[in-house]
C-alpha cells in the first residue's frame, strides 16, 4: 500500500486491489451504514466523512460522502491523475497473493492506472480534507464511529469540532 510498491510491482499491486474491489463488491452495507443513511435523511445538514475506501455508505443510501482515503471505485492515472473507468470484474476469486494483473494504461498519457486510494506516505486528497476540516469546524455535534481516532491527520477532526464548541 505504497507508491514505491506500485512502482516496483504494478501487476501485483493492481491485481491485489482488483481482488479487494471484487470482495467489496460482494459485501453488503451493515446496520451502522444503514443507520447513518437513515439519520442523514432526517437531518439534511449531516456531513458524512469516511476513511473507508469501499462504497458501502453510498450503497446504504448516503449521499455526498467525503472520502478522506479515496475509493477503490475511483482509479486514476499514476502520472497525470486522469480519472479512469474500468469494467468491474467480480469474478476475481482465490488467494490475493496469486493475483498479478497488468494495470490498464491511461487514455490521456499512457501511464499505468493506479487504485484510487491514499497509500502510506501520500497526502489526503486536498478537496476532501478541506471539506472535512470545514464540516468539523462548523458542526454542533460530531460522531466518531468505527475509528480509533489515533491516526493523523484524520484524528484532528474531532478535536477541531470540540475546539469549535461541538458536542
Amino acid at each position: 500500500a505504497t507508491p514505491e510498491a506500485f512502482a516496483a510491482q504494478p501487476d501485483l499491486v493492481w491485481g491485489w486491489y482488483e481482488w479487494r474491489r471484487a470482495q467489496v463488491a460482494r459485501a453488503a452495507p451493515n446496520a451502522a451504514h444503514r443507520a447513518i443513511a437513515a439519520l442523514a435523511r432526517r437531518l439534511p445538514a449531516l456531513t458524512l466523512v469516511t476513511q473507508n475506501v469501499d462504497n458501502l455508505h453510498e450503497r446504504a443510501g448516503s449521499a455526498a460522502v467525503i472520502h478522506l482515503h479515496g475509493s477503490l471505485h475511483a482509479p486514476r492515472c499514476s502520472a497525470c491523475g486522469h480519472a479512469a473507468d474500468f469494467a468491474p470484474d467480480d469474478g476475481l476469486d482465490g488467494p490475493a497473493e496469486e493475483r498479478a494483473i497488468t494495470p490498464p494504461a491511461c487514455i490521456a498519457c499512457g501511464a499505468p492506472i493506479r487504485p484510487g486510494v491514499v497509500w502510506f506516505g501520500e497526502s489526503l486528497p486536498a478537496g476532501a480534507w478541506r471539506a472535512a476540516q470545514e464540516a468539523s469546524a462548523d458542526c454542533d455535534l460530531f460522531f466518531g464511529i468505527g475509528t480509533s481516532a489515533l491516526v493523523y491527520p484524520a484524528a484532528e477532526l474531532p478535536l477541531r469540532a470540540a475546539r469549535a464548541g461541538a458536542t
